[in-house]
C-alpha cells in the first residue's frame, strides 16, 4: 500500500514488510494455537463459580 507520498528505500522496505506481516498474523496466531493444544481436544470454558453474583 503506498504511503500517498515519497519516501526513501529506507523507510519503504521495512513498512512494507511490516503490512506483509500484518496481513499473516491472525494465520500464524490461528496456527500457533493450534500446535500447542494437544491433538482431539477443544478449548473448554471453566464452568461459572457460584457466587459470581456475590
Amino acid at each position: 500500500m503506498p504511503l500517498g507520498r515519497r519516501v526513501s528505500k529506507d523507510v519503504a522496505e521495512p513498512y512494507e514488510a511490516d503490512q506483509r506481516l500484518a496481513a499473516e498474523y491472525d494465520d500464524r496466531l490461528a496456527a500457533a494455537g493450534d500446535a500447542e493444544r494437544p491433538c482431539g481436544t477443544r478449548r473448554r470454558l471453566a464452568p461459572p463459580s457460584r457466587n459470581w453474583a456475590s
